[in-house]
């Protein structure tokens, strides 16, 4: 990281790979190859965004025994536990044809207050390893109906919506890519506020 002037975290653990990283553009490719070669995990598709400065101001590299914290007592494991995407196109019609469903934010309380979809739901997590028991506030008529779940970047729905699935939920999707990618490939649509980041920008917009 040092050598591309790389500022970040990347964590690592059994379940894979994080990075939330910053740097100059054709540095980044760079550094971003060379992660791809050196960990042989597959090139998925990063979520690129642009900042006039430095979004992080250090570098730093952690082990951890889990990417994501355990949202509850039930054993999750997103190797083997998934649970099926919705691309943001896909997502984005279902939202103009008001179609009925569920859109449930995975994210933290704070990170909501920021910005969220139009008419989502939350359960008033405030750490997402509170979310199981959270779900127990959910009414009856969620086990129905067509529920997506949405985070920043589609991580946290990584672990939320299998776990939804295993609690009885018989319809749960998860929004591929979260909303970054959503800014992406459909703009601020249904998006209402900002999306909240983990570093110095605090949020941002498709902009």
């Amino acid at each position: 990281m040092l050598e591309f002037e790389i500022k970040g975290t990347i964590l690592l653990g059994p379940e894979g790979i994080n990075c939330n990283l910053c740097g100059q553009a054709a540095k980044m490719d760079h550094f971003i190859q060379f992660v791809v070669e050196t960990t042989k995990v597959p090139n998925t598709d990063p979520k690129i965004s642009y900042s006039k400065e430095p979004s992080f101001k250090c570098s730093k590299v952690k082990i951890k025994p889990y990417i994501v914290a355990k949202p509850g007592k039930t054993p999750i494991d997103p190797t083997r536990d998934t649970a099926p995407y919705i691309t943001p196109e896909k997502f984005h019609e279902w939202m103009k044809e008001n179609k009925k469903m569920v859109v449930l934010d995975t994210r933290n309380d704070f990170e909501n207050q920021v910005g969220r979809f139009k008419d989502s739901s939350h359960l008033g997590t405030k750490h997402f390893a509170d979310f199981e028991g959270d779900l127990e506030k959910t009414p009856q008529e969620w086990q129905n109906i067509p529920i997506v779940t949405f985070c920043t970047g589609g991580i946290r729905c990584e672990k939320a919506a299998p776990l939804m699935l295993k609690k009885g939920f018989q319809e749960v999707y998860q929004l591929q890519g979260g909303i970054l990618n959503y800014f992406k490939k459909v703009g601020q649509g249904y998006f209402e506020g900002g999306c909240f980041v983990f570093d110095e920008r605090i949020a941002i917009n498709p902009n």
